[in-house]
């Protein structure tokens, strides 16, 4: 129950502020576990019989939808930070009120040491390792279905950081994707095209619209196969990925090299069969 309603207070938060807003500063997902609860006690003791049981399941929101946003917002936040962006901070700030709405713990980030090289790899040891506990706890939660979408989301969402046209790191990754979406409920018409193209050793410009596809036609899938709210996260999530997508793609070329040995030694085995 009190999970339940964290999460209808994460809906009401994106009903209430704009997504356009919402992108430019932090809301509280989940505020208090107090106020959550006072809250709950005060609205259950006033709406009690004014509702059926199908309306507040449809004001549900659904978890798996803010299981993959978040998993695409502290992933690529992380990053931005480990890269020194200044658009780092409002998005790890939407990832903690995310996982409050979820009733999950994120790991802490990585301290920054000042050299770019180290603190990117050490980002990505940090998505690929520590938030693979994430996973895990937002599957006890919700289901291995949930857990997969956020993984799904992460892996995904890491690659723009790392892709080369043809390169092994990039492949396996997709390949990764591939494997892992159908537990999450998504179908070969929402993958494939972006596996595909990351196969196929598409052009920058070519996988970052591939990747927007996948990631903008996977939450909305989600939403529309999972029942409940969630039409203002998925607009939300539109709207401030594509300009940090932008962003991202913008930056000059990284100082990580993922073909390289070192790196491929390191995080090679996290892409692997399982």
């Amino acid at each position: 129950m009190k999970n339940q309603i964290l999460l209808v207070w994460a809906i009401i938060g994106f009903t209430l502020v704009p997504p356009a807003a919402l992108a430019h500063r932090a809301y509280d997902f989940g505020g208090s576990d107090t106020g959550s609860d006072t809250t709950s006690g005060t609205r259950s003791g006033t709406t009690s019989g004014a509702r059926t049981a199908s309306s507040q399941s449809a004001q549900m929101p659904n978890p798996k939808v803010i299981a993959w946003a978040l998993a695409a917002e502290i992933t690529m936040g992380s990053m931005l930070q480990a890269m020194g962006s200044d658009k780092a901070a409002s998005m790890l700030q939407q990832s903690a009120g995310m996982a409050r709405a979820l009733n999950v713990s994120l790991p802490a980030l990585p301290n920054r040491t000042g050299n770019q090289k180290q603190d990117i790899v050490a980002c990505v040891h940090y998505i690929l390792h520590d938030l693979a506990g994430v996973a895990g706890s937002v599957s006890k939660r919700y289901g291995v279905s949930t857990g997969a979408a956020f993984d799904l989301s992460s892996k995904a969402n890491l690659i723009q950081f790392l892709y080369a046209p043809g390169g092994k790191t990039s492949l396996a990754m997709a390949m990764f994707v591939q494997r892992e979406a159908p537990t999450a409920g998504l179908p070969a018409s929402i993958y494939r095209p972006f596996t595909d193209a990351v196969a196929h050793g598409a052009s920058s410009e070519q996988f970052q619209a591939a990747l927007e596809r996948f990631d903008g036609n996977g939450v909305e899938y989600l939403q529309a196969h999972g029942g409940g709210s969630g039409n203002a996260m998925v607009s939300y999530h539109h709207q401030n990925h594509a300009v940090v997508r932008k962003h991202i793609a913008a930056q000059p070329q990284k100082p990580v090299d993922p073909e390289a040995a070192e790196f491929q030694s390191q995080f090679g085995g996290y892409f692997k069969s399982k």
